[in-house]
């Protein structure tokens, strides 16, 4: 995993309310997880916007890290999983575009 790039104080609401709901569906593929997932990817691009794509997918994890820290292994490796599939999504709609 790469090292975070930005400093866990310059986080948005905006970032913690679509972990918050990306979290709390579990579900990817859902559209309220989707919608969450653009802002939370819009809000990173917008804080390193001449990082690549590997660079900020790893960043949203660390902010996930930050936003619920957590003791037992499974319940990282689950959380890590799925910020990583929700901002799969929007990562690769913005790869198309470019």
């Amino acid at each position: 995993m790469r090292q975070r790039q930005i400093e866990p104080e310059k986080y948005t609401e905006t970032m913690r309310k679509a972990l918050d709901v990306i979290l709390d569906d579990c579900d990817p593929a859902k559209s309220s997880s989707k919608k969450a997932a653009k802002h939370l990817y819009k809000e990173l691009r917008k804080q390193m916007p001449m990082a690549g794509a590997g660079a900020v997918l790893a960043e949203a994890i660390w902010t996930g890290r930050n936003a619920y820290p957590s003791d037992d292994q499974r319940t990282r490796e689950l959380r890590d999983h799925l910020i990583r599939s929700a901002v799969r999504l929007p990562m690769a709609a913005d790869r198309r575009k470019g």
